[in-house]
């Protein structure tokens, strides 16, 4: 599966390739998972494991864990797709995500495009399977995630991204990340 990753700070990457086929019912799209220390601890593991898999065998055993790991994880509103089979809504993404600080509406947008509020929801719907809202939201939540890494102060990092007040900045973030900006912050400085 054609996909990236762009990373921020000191970060620690260790990749897992799983075969499409060793299991039917493990996820099948690119998305952002909330790992659990035991899938941390066994990933770990399993990046070690040098020798051929022998059934039975411990390294199997750790195999067969982190995919049983893998089909019950939590997934994290971190991805946010961009359009394919439309160049002008592509384009119309590409300018958002340049002035996220410009307060966006479904209505900006079909301004832009030239067609209906309607026609743009049923856009979004069907090209990337989020409304304009859900998918701006990410856009930010991602953008301040960076600017917060890069030492940006909270207030800052709201404004930035189009918050008009910190508060209901915290808010979001603290519902999509599990912590407060300034706890985040804290924690990858």
């Amino acid at each position: 599966m054609v996909h990236s990753l762009r990373t921020i700070g000191a970060v620690e990457v260790k990749t897992l390739f799983i075969d499409p086929l060793a299991r039917a019912d493990l996820p099948n799209q690119c998305q952002v998972y909330e790992v659990t220390p035991l899938l941390r601890e066994l990933i770990i593991q399993a990046v070690n494991i040098k020798n051929v898999l022998f059934k039975e065998s411990r390294e199997s055993r750790i195999i067969e864990l982190i995919l049983d790991e893998l089909r019950v994880l939590n997934s994290l509103d971190f991805h946010v797709p961009m359009p394919k089979e439309s160049s002008n809504l592509y384009k119309f993404c590409l300018k958002v995500s340049k002035r996220l600080d410009h307060p966006w509406s479904v209505s900006d947008a079909s301004l832009l495009l030239q067609i209906s509020d309607k026609t743009v929801s049923r856009q979004f719907h069907q090209q990337l399977r989020l409304s304009f809202s859900e998918w701006l939201r990410r856009k930010r939540l991602l953008e301040s995630m960076e600017l917060l890494a890069q030492g940006l102060n909270v207030i800052d990092a709201a404004l930035s991204v189009g918050y008009e007040s910190p508060s209901s900045f915290s808010a979001m973030f603290k519902s999509r990340v599990g912590m407060s900006p300034a706890e985040y912050a804290s924690q990858i400085g």
